[in-house]
């Protein structure tokens, strides 16, 4: 019988920091993947941050969408094992805290994800606070953009839970683009080949995607925010882009409103694993 992953508590103050070393490691690299080994590796996930992961069939939680989906048969449990590490990594990048604040409560893991026909690598559930993720686009996709992906989802549950509306027509945020600028007519009408394409098409926009809807451009940012060899293109354009350059200050702000560990220094290790924090970084983060 399917199980769903049981929220754990655990005692003390150390943060689990997933099967990325240990006997954990080594059981979940030797063994031939399955329900029980996908469970296993989870299980740190569940305890860190109290949520529940979904990803066997009939336990899949129903969708306030429409949604068209399957669920992971036993032939596609590495490629699941495989989404489910890379996902682990992306989102240990999270305080536990700023979840919990967001109210998130459950991942969906499925493949041929799709909302009215059209094929989705990822889709928030607003009024049931749960995200789905399909494992399958591993498959046909690089795994940068996947990373990418993970945050960007999640960015417009967050917008739904602080703001009250995942399509909140932000002014503060419309007011930092060049005077005039008018957004598509959302994400969902932009599937052209490339839309997604980090290009910097134009100041304070990151690709075409972004130009689609208020809501995608805050979300791509956000995205890159958390994925440094993304982030490295950010960087480098925002030195000659204010707009783009208020955009990242603007979300950065948001983020530490919501969780005080989410400052320069956390960014710091985010960005740029291993680097030493410089002393303007300590300086900035009130050390």
């Amino acid at each position: 019988m399917f199980q769903t992953l049981a929220v754990l508590m655990l005692a003390g103050t150390l943060v689990a920091q997933g099967p990325a070393r240990g006997h954990q490691t080594a059981r979940v690299g030797r063994e031939k993947p399955t329900a029980a080994v996908i469970r296993e590796y989870l299980a740190p996930l569940v305890s860190r941050y109290r949520l529940k992961f979904y990803f066997e069939p009939e336990q899949i939680p129903k969708c306030t969408w429409k949604l068209e989906f399957a669920t992971a048969t036993q032939k596609d449990l590495p490629v699941l094992l495989s989404y489910v590490r890379l996902f682990a990594e992306e989102w240990r990048k999270y305080p536990p805290e700023f979840v919990k604040r967001s109210k998130l409560s459950g991942i969906c893991f499925v493949k041929d994800l799709k909302l009215k026909k059209q094929k989705r690598a990822a889709l928030p559930d607003y009024f049931n606070e749960r995200l789905y993720y399909d494992f399958g686009f591993l498959r046909k996709s690089s795994r940068l953009y996947l990373r990418h992906v993970v945050h960007h989802e999640y960015y417009h549950m967050l917008e739904q839970q602080w703001n009250g509306n995942a399509y909140y027509k932000d002014p503060a945020w419309a007011r930092l683009n060049t005077k005039g600028f008018h957004y598509g007519s959302g994400g969902a009408n932009a599937r052209s080949p490339g839309v997604g394409r980090l290009d910097h098409p134009k100041p304070g926009f990151v690709n075409a995607y972004a130009m689609s809807g208020l809501e995608e451009d805050k979300a791509e940012i956000w995205a890159l925010l958390f994925v440094p060899q993304q982030w490295r293109l950010v960087s480098r354009w925002k030195e000659s882009d204010g707009i783009l350059a208020a955009k990242v200050r603007y979300l950065e702000a948001f983020a530490r409103k919501k969780d005080k560990g989410m400052n320069t220094r956390y960014w710091v290790r985010i960005r740029e694993p291993g680097r030493k924090e410089t002393r303007r970084s300590q300086l900035e983060a009130g050390k």
